[in-house]
């Protein structure tokens, strides 16, 4: 996985969000799709971790 791919990942579950959902809660909608997605390549959770703090915080 690369960065750009998963900031990319990231911004299209933002924009693509309910209307209705508060900031926080697109945010936190985005980040579980993100981790979904990593966990369906079968990636170590750790590496997940590193991925994730790595790339969207």
């Amino acid at each position: 996985m690369n960065d750009d791919f998963l900031r990319g990942y990231y911004q299209g579950a933002v924009e693509t969000a309910p209307a209705s959902l508060s900031a926080y809660d697109t945010a936190t909608l985005a980040m579980t799709m993100v981790v979904q997605h990593l966990r369906h390549t079968n990636l170590p959770e750790e590496r997940i971790t590193d991925l994730v703090n790595q790339t969207i915080i």
